[in-house]
C-alpha cells in the first residue's frame, strides 16, 4: 500500500433517517467526542497492523455508525476508507474495490474544494485496481490523482514525489517505459532533494551522548506543513535512555526540513530516521580533532571541495563501468553461482544509488530476478537480491514496495538458515523501517525484535 491507505480517510455516503415529529436522529459531535472517536480510529488501526483483522473490522464498522449517527462525513470518510484498507491487507480486494468507489463518491459529493481528499481516493482505488492486475482502469485514475495532488502540493512535496512514482511503476508495467522514465526522473527528484535535507539538518542537530559502544535507534514521525514534525517518539531503542533522548531532540532541534506546503485535509507523511552510533568512527574522529595538523586542513577552500565532488563522481562512474563488465563475465562462466551474481548486483545498485539513479538501480535489480540466474525464487542469491530491491524502494522513499519485496525475504521458509546474521539483520531492520515510514509502528516493532533476536 502506498501512503495514502495508511492515511485512512473515506467512507460511504449515508442519510440519517427522521421520526415522526421530523426530528432528525443525528446531532453533531461535541469536540470530546471526536477526540474519542479519532482515538478509537487509531486503535482500530493499531489492530490491523496486528493482523487482528476482524477485530479492527468491527471496531471500523462501529466508528462508521457513529460518524453517520453525528453526520459527520469526513468521518464517515475516515472509517470507510480504513475498513477498505482492512481488506485490502488481507487481499480481499472485491471489497476494498467496493468500499474504494463508495468513499471517491462520499468524497466528490461533499468536497466543494479541492482539499486533497479526492486525490487520496482516486490513489486508494487504483492501488487497489492495480492489485487486481486492471492497468487500464487505474491509470486514468492515477493520473488525475496526480493532477490533483500538483495543485494541493508545493511542487517539492514528498508525497507528490510518491504519487508520481507510482504513476510511473504503473505505466511501466503497461509497458510505456519512456513516459514511466519522464515521471519516475521528476517524482524521485522530488523526494530526493527533501530526504537530503532532512537527513543533513537532523545528522548537524544530533548530540549523541559519549559512549563506549556502539548502538542504532530509529525514531518516527509526522511531517507537517512547513516541514515541521510532531508525533516525535521512539519506534526501536538503543537500549539506553539517554541515546534515544538525543535521537528525539536531534529530530525536533532540526525542524523545518523543508518548506513544504498542503492544503490537504487528510494527507499526512509518516517518517522514521535511524541513528547509528558508531563507537570505533566517533573514536577516531575525536583523536583527528586533537591532532593540530589535522586542523590545518579546515582552511581548504569551496572550490576544493568541489573538486573532490566531481572526483568522487568519476570515480563511481568507472566503478559503475566495472561492475557491470564483472557482471558480464560472471554469467559467460557456466559454473557461476546465483550468490556471487547478486553479490555485485548489490554493488552496482549501491553505486547507483551513490550517483542518485534510484530508478535504474530499480530497474537492474528487476531484469535480474526476472532472468533465469533467478528462478529459484528461494536461493540465497534470490533472497539476496530482494532483499538489496527492497533496501532501493525503501531509499527511494517508496515504503509500500519495500514493503512487499522484504516480505518476500523475512517470510521465506529458509530464511532463517541461507543468509548470514548480517544480511537476516539488514532485511529485517529495512522491513521495520518501512513500516515506520508508512505509520505502522507496533507491525514495525515486531521485525525489529526479531532482528535483536537474531544477534
Amino acid at each position: 500500500m502506498n501512503f495514502s491507505k495508511q492515511i485512512a480517510l473515506v467512507t460511504l455516503a449515508s442519510f440519517t433517517t427522521f421520526t415522526g415529529s421530523l426530528a432528525p436522529v443525528w446531532a453533531a459531535m461535541s469536540t470530546e467526542e471526536a477526540s474519542r472517536w479519532d482515538a478509537a480510529l487509531e486503535e482500530g488501526r493499531t489492530l490491523r497492523d496486528d493482523k487482528k483483522y476482524e477485530d479492527a473490522a468491527k471496531r471500523f464498522v462501529e466508528l462508521q455508525a457513529s460518524a453517520e449517527k453525528s453526520d459527520d462525513k469526513k468521518r464517515q470518510r475516515k472509517a470507510m476508507t480504513a475498513l477498505a484498507a482492512n481488506y485490502f491487507y488481507q487481499k480481499d480486494y472485491s471489497k476494498a474495490e467496493e468500499l474504494d468507489r463508495k468513499a471517491l463518491g462520499l468524497a466528490q459529493s461533499i468536497s466543494s474544494v479541492n482539499d486533497g481528499t479526492v486525490a487520496i481516493c482516486l490513489n486508494d482505488l487504483a492501488e487497489t485496481l492495480v492489485e487486481e492486475k486492471r492497468f487500464d482502469e487505474a491509470l486514468p485514475l492515477i493520473k488525475r490523482s496526480v493532477a490533483l495532488s500538483e495543485e494541493v502540493f508545493s511542487h517539492n512535496h514528498p508525497l507528490l514525489g510518491t504519487r508520481l512514482n507510482f504513476l510511473a511503476d504503473l505505466l511501466e508495467r503497461m509497458g510505456h517505459k519512456d513516459d514511466a522514465v519522464l515521471y519516475r526522473s521528476e517524482g524521485q527528484g522530488i523526494i530526493n532533494a527533501f530526504l537530503s535535507v532532512m537527513s543533513r539538518k537532523i545528522k548537524a542537530a544530533w548530540k549523541p551522548p559519549r559512549c563506549l559502544y556502539s548502538y542504532s535507534a530509529n525514531v518516527g514521525f509526522e511531517v507537517t506543513d512547513h516541514g515541521l514534525v510532531k508525533e516525535v517518539h521512539i519506534v526501536d531503542s538503543s537500549g539506553n535512555a539517554a541515546n534515544d533522548e538525543a535521537a528525539i531532540e536531534a529530530v525536533k532541534n532540526a525542524q523545518p526540513f523543508a518548506d513544504i506546503n498542503s492544503k490537504a485535509d487528510d494527507d499526512q507523511l509518516n517518517l522514521s530516521f535511524k541513528f547509528d552510533y558508531n563507537f570505533h568512527q566517533r573514536k577516531e574522529t575525536a583523536q583527528s580533532k586533537n591532532n593540530k595538523e589535522s586542523d590545518s586542513t579546515n582552511t581548504s577552500s569551496s572550490s576544493e571541495t568541489t573538486a573532490q565532488s566531481k572526483e568522487k563522481i568519476e570515480q563511481e562512474k568507472k566503478k559503475l563501468e566495472q561492475i557491470l563488465k564483472t557482471i558480464e563475465e560472471i554469467k559467460k562462466d557456466k559454473n557461476h553461482t546465483n550468490t556471487t551474481l547478486a553479490e555485485s548486483y548489490g554493488q552496482l545498485s549501491d553505486t547507483l544509488m551513490v550517483l542518485g539513479e534510484h530508478g535504474k538501480a530499480i530497474d537492474y535489480l528487476k531484469d535480474a530476478l526476472d532472468s533465469s540466474d533467478f528462478k529459484d525464487k528461494s536461493s540465497p542469491g534470490t533472497l539476496m537480491l530482494l532483499s538489496e530491491l527492497g533496501c532501493t524502494y525503501l531509499n527511494s522513499m517508496r515504503p509500500a514496495l519495500a514493503e512487499t519485496t522484504l516480505k518476500a525475504v523475512v517470510d521465506a521458509p529458509n530464511f532463517e538458515q541461507i543468509l548470514d546474521v548480517k544480511l537476516k539483520q539488514q532485511a529485517l531492520d529495512d522491513l521495520g523501517h518501512a513500516l515506520s515510514n508508512m505509520g505502522r509502528y507496533a507491525e514495525a516493532q515486531k521485525y525489529y525484535s526479531r532482528k535483536r533476536d537474531s544477534i
